[in-house]
């Protein structure tokens, strides 16, 4: 009689491995920031601003980075890509050291998701206007196509762009939007006929975009060597690292210049404040600009992006609130 093969026992799924996969600490910058910039900014422009929806708009963006973060970390264990010989901090690692039935991370990644549905639902229905469902559908579409299906974003050179648009770019557009729309009833559901300085606003929002892509490509840096072994594509792997550092400092460079030019041309009166803030931060800035952004210096690199999202996109949030006053 054949012996049966051995049953995997998994442990079950705590509050605090619920807590460490959705990694608040992540949520400030990418989060928090994008939707304060976003309620700040139409302000500026003279919309209509709810704090109670503002504070749904929040819950969206930091339940649908909380599906981000877990799903990825799902979708990484589920490849291969983390290891109990390449990942070294227990409580970014959840799936490797604690050891949760992959279904239940898959589920509550999907969870995390719908909160972040059911949140942006009631802010579209105050709104009036499909044009946010339409934004919050297409980026959930690529949350989901980032880290799962037979060819996931995160395996190619686009990870760094598509996370930037979707979590810099569609969070704060539609957080605009659904208070521009209030603001102009009359546009109907897809219409539009509220004015849009697009300049300006792409502007603004492109430091943004640069922030989250910095994080994905701190993150893709660090992981070469672990990330070739699995197939994946990214645009570090694609560089080679010594030319992928060069372009990362670039763009450290060009992100810093962007928040100071849009301080200083789209909220003058705080330009002031922008400039103190990233005095503030010139220690994140100078790591970033030196970091050889392998994965021994993993924790650090990715402490200081974090800490110049902070600072960077702080200053330029600082400068438009200084700028209403």
């Amino acid at each position: 009689m054949a012996a049966s093969a051995p049953t995997t026992r998994y442990e079950s799924l705590t509050p605090l491995m619920c807590v460490r996969l959705a990694a608040p600490h992540t949520w400030p910058g990418p989060s928090v920031l994008t939707t304060v910039f976003g309620g700040v900014y139409a302000i500026a422009c003279g919309y209509d601003f709810s704090p109670f929806i503002w504070c749904l708009l929040l819950a969206v963006a930091v339940f649908a980075q909380s599906a981000v973060n877990t799903l990825n970390d799902w979708a990484d264990y589920r490849a291969g890509t983390d290891t109990v010989e390449n990942s070294d901090d227990p409580t970014d690692a959840v799936l490797v050291y604690s050891n949760p039935n992959p279904r239940s991370v898959l589920i509550l990644g999907l969870a995390y998701m719908a909160v972040a549905l059911v949140c942006g639902i009631i802010c579209v229905l105050w709104s009036g206007s499909a044009i946010p469902l339409v934004i919050g559908a297409v980026g959930a579409l690529f949350i989901v196509c980032y880290s799962s299906g037979k060819l996931p974003i995160s395996y190619f050179p686009l990870g760094e762009l598509v996370s930037g648009v979707v979590m810099g770019a569609l969070i704060p557009a539609a957080d605009i939007c659904i208070f521009a729309a209030h603001t102009y009833p009359d546009a109907g559901l897809f219409g539009m006929p509220w004015p849009v300085d697009w300049l300006r606003l792409v502007s603004c929002l492109a430091p943004f975009v640069i922030s989250i892509g910095m994080v994905m490509a701190t993150q893709n840096n660090c992981d070469i060597e672990r990330d070739i072994p699995v197939g994946r594509k990214t645009l570090p792997v694609v560089l080679g690292r010594s030319r992928s550092v060069i372009v990362y400092r670039v763009f450290v460079v060009l992100w810093i210049a962007i928040v100071l030019h849009c301080a200083f041309w789209y909220f003058n009166a705080g330009f002031w404040a922008a400039c103190v803030t990233l005095v503030f931060g010139i220690g994140a800035v100078r790591f970033l600009l030196t970091t050889p952004l392998t994965h021994e210096v993993r924790g650090p690199s990715m402490g200081a992006v974090m800490k110049a999202n902070l600072f960077f996109n702080g200053a330029l949030v600082l400068a438009a609130m200084v700028s209403l006053i």
